[in-house]
C-alpha cells in the first residue's frame, strides 16, 4: 500500500494539507515550533543532524540551553502534529532521532510547493519551445506569487527567502522578455506588477511596465508607477531615477 500523503505549502504562510490538498488546520504552540517543523520538512532529503538543527533554530546560544529548546519544541511539535490524526499517525511517529539524525514523519509522503516550483524550474530549463516555456514559466509565477514562509522569522528562513526571490526574479524577467517581444501587453504588465513587487527599485521592469500600460491607454496607471519607483528611490537610495527612466517616462506621456 502507498503511505499516506500531506502536502505544504509554504509559499505565503505556512499550511498543511491532506492528500487531498485539503488544508488542515494547526494551532502552533510557538512560533519556534512552526519554525522547527517547517525546517525540518524542507530539508526532509538530507540526514540532518542535531547540531544542524541546534545552528539553524538557536543560532549563537549556549549548547546545553539550545538543546533543552529542542527537546522542548519537539515535544509541541509531535502534540500538535498527533492532534490532526492523519491517517492514524501516532505521536512517535511524527519526528524520530536514531543513529544520530533526525527523521520528520517518515512513514508519510510529503510534497510541498517548492517541490513543484523547483520541478517547474528544472522542467523550464530542458524545454526548447518558447511556447511551452511561457506556459511553465506562467506557473512558477503563480505560485510564487506571495513570499516564502512569511509567518517564520528565523534566520534559516530569511535564507531560502532571499534564494526564491532571486529565482523567481529571473523567472519573471524571463517571462516579461517573451511577452514584451510577442507584443501581449496585458499579461506583461501583469508580471512586470508581480516584479516590481519583490523588487520595486527596478527601473528596468518599471520602463517595461509604462511602457505595457501606456499600449493598453492606461496613461493614469503610467503615473502611478513613476511616482511610486521617484519616491522608492529617494526614500531608499536618496537618488532620482535616472536620465534614461526619465527619458522613457517622458516619451510615455506624450
Amino acid at each position: 500500500a502507498e503511505p499516506p500523503r500531506i502536502f505544504m505549502r509554504f509559499f505565503g504562510r505556512m499550511r498543511i494539507g491532506d492528500g487531498d490538498r485539503n488544508e488542515l488546520r494547526l494551532d502552533w504552540p510557538t512560533e519556534k515550533t512552526r519554525s522547527l517543523f517547517a525546517f525540518l520538512v524542507i530539508n526532509r532529503t538530507r540526514r540532518l543532524t542535531r547540531d544542524e538543527v541546534l545552528d539553524a533554530l538557536w543560532p549563537g546560544s549556549n549548547r546545553t540551553k539550545a538543546q533543552e529548546n529542542l527537546r522542548t519544541t519537539a515535544y509541541r511539535m509531535r502534540r500538535t502534529i498527533a492532534q490532526i490524526n492523519m491517517s492514524g499517525l501516532e505521536k512517535d511517529a511524527v519526528f524520530t532521532y536514531r543513529r544520530g539524525q533526525y527523521a520528520l514523519l517518515p512513514d508519510m509522503a510529503i510534497e510541498s510547493d517548492t517541490d513543484e516550483f523547483d520541478r517547474l524550474m528544472k522542467l523550464c530549463d530542458m524545454t526548447r519551445s518558447e511556447d511551452e516555456q511561457i506556459g511553465i514559466m506562467k506557473q512558477m509565477a503563480e505560485i510564487g506569487m506571495e513570499p516564502l514562509l512569511s509567518d517564520i522569522y528565523d534566520g534559516w528562513a530569511d535564507a531560502r527567502r532571499s534564494v526564491f526571490r532571486e529565482q523567481m526574479l529571473k523567472v519573471l524577467g524571463r517571462l516579461i522578455a517573451i511577452l514584451s517581444r510577442r507584443n501581449d501587453q496585458s499579461a506583461c504588465a501583469d508580471y512586470c506588477a508581480q516584479y516590481l513587487k519583490l523588487e520595486p527599485l527596478s527601473e528596468e521592469i518599471a520602463c517595461a511596465h509604462m511602457t505595457s500600460l501606456k499600449n493598453l491607454g492606461r496613461v493614469s496607471e503610467v503615473k502611478k508607477v513613476y511616482q511610486t519607483l521617484e519616491r522608492r528611490l529617494r526614500e531608499e537610495l536618496k537618488c532620482p531615477p535616472t536620465p534614461e527612466t526619465k527619458r522613457v517616462y517622458r516619451e510615455l506621456l506624450k
